[in-house]
């Protein structure tokens, strides 16, 4: 019987480019010849600094979902860090449409937005933002969903709704998705 060792190499990659302090970097690490000894990996490999997106982009995996911060509800649904904007937008709420998440239908979408509210939910959010206005808070987005029927207590911490929410939504975003 052979026993394989795997040896782990610390890597201290040149970074040429600029960068902020404590920022998180993705490298890219070239393929290795087959039978290279551990020893020799850091000889071989030269990592690189890559964008985000290019595992989503360049080989089709899913990396991760982006968070980013707006000015309130309006800024959140109007500001956008595609060009074009958003052109689906779902607003989780234990007040949404409730649908399996077998049965749920999307248009046609290349980037989606998936808001998620406070312990008041987007509909306190929506009273706080004087552009909002007062309109009904689910008119506001294309579906208005409650990802986390009969949940049992009065809210549910942002960290548990994100991933309740994108394993409820994980089917229809890969089969309407662009």
């Amino acid at each position: 019987m052979h026993r394989m060792h795997r040896q782990q190499v610390a890597l201290h990659p040149r970074i040429t480019s600029a960068c902020q302090p404590v920022s998180a970097m993705l490298l890219s690490l070239p393929s290795l010849p087959p039978n290279c000894p551990a020893a020799c990996c850091a000889i071989v490999t030269t990592p690189q600094v890559v964008p985000p997106s290019q595992p989503r982009e360049r080989d089709g995996l899913y990396w991760g979902y982006t968070v980013r911060l707006a000015q309130g509800l309006s800024g959140l649904l109007h500001e956008s860090t595609f060009k074009g904007g958003y052109d689906l937008k779902i607003g989780t709420s234990e007040r949404g449409q409730v649908v399996a998440p077998g049965n749920l239908q999307l248009p046609r979408f290349k980037h989606v937005l998936v808001a998620f509210g406070g312990p008041g939910g987007l509909e306190e959010a929506a009273e706080h933002d004087k552009q909002v206005g007062g309109r009904d808070t689910s008119e506001l987005f294309g579906l208005y969903l409650n990802t986390c029927p009969q949940q049992g207590s009065r809210t549910i911490r942002t960290e548990e709704a994100i991933l309740i929410s994108v394993s409820f939504l994980e089917t229809a975003l890969r089969s309407f998705g662009r």
